[in-house]
């Protein structure tokens, strides 16, 4: 390898590790500030960079936040993926998913909530006008493409996985993307837990809490 190379390998590697410290010192801005109040001198200077150093790697508070959303959704479907392509039961396989997404989403918690509660700071970074308003009131604001395609995929995995269960005769025969649809929205209530929630769960207490009402619901077992 020549010198210009190896002079080249160096910039690269060095851009990409400040790179990373920017991210990580933006990731604890926001979950300290939240995104409306963070601000790029907060970055900058959690960051020990100036801010027009900063400004070499990133356009914006927004593309900054939107890479960090991104890197998380990636982070956490290759990890389900992995947990899809294991050799056990599909019962198996949604508990330890459900395991590991509620303890991701409490580690990432500050990170999430934003994209679920702060709705119109979510617009901002969606580039969307504070004006526009969802067709429904209970819709969420429109994703960006690249973390659509991260959560889509996700989806599917869960679809794969309660899919192969109904194949193996472990569940009953379902609509498999409404069924995946349901666990995700349990598993975010438990994240997302309402003010009249008074009991306090631990990880395994939720997962087992969560699974156990998905598998087996409430109604009791016909005679036949």
């Amino acid at each position: 390898m020549n010198e210009t190379n190896v002079r080249e390998e160096r910039k690269q590697r060095l851009f990409k590790q400040n790179k990373m410290y920017i991210l990580k010192a933006a990731e604890i801005v926001f979950a300290q500030n939240g995104y409306s109040m963070a601000t790029v001198d907060d970055i900058a200077r959690e960051a020990h960079f100036s801010k027009a150093t900063l400004y070499r790697y990133y356009k914006s508070k927004r593309e900054i936040f939107l890479e960090i959303i991104h890197n998380t959704i990636v982070e956490a479907r290759k990890n389900i993926r992995k947990i899809q392509q294991k050799e056990m039961t599909s019962e198996e396989k949604l508990r330890e998913l459900s395991r590991y997404i509620l303890s991701y989403f409490y580690k990432k918690k500050n990170i999430a909530r934003i994209l679920y509660l702060e709705k119109f700071a979510y617009k901002k970074i969606s580039n969307l006008k504070p004006e526009v308003k969802d067709s429904l009131p209970y819709q969420h604001p429109p994703i960006p493409g690249l973390m659509k395609n991260e959560m889509e995929e996700i989806f599917d995995i869960i679809c794969e996985i309660i899919n192969e269960g109904v194949k193996r005769g472990e569940f009953r025969k379902v609509n498999v993307s409404d069924a995946s649809f349901i666990f995700g929205a349990l598993i975010r209530g438990f994240f997302l837990k309402g003010p009249v929630q008074k009991i306090v769960y631990s990880i395994d207490e939720s997962v087992d809490l969560m699974n156990n009402f998905f598998i087996y619901g409430i109604k009791k077992e016909r005679k036949e």
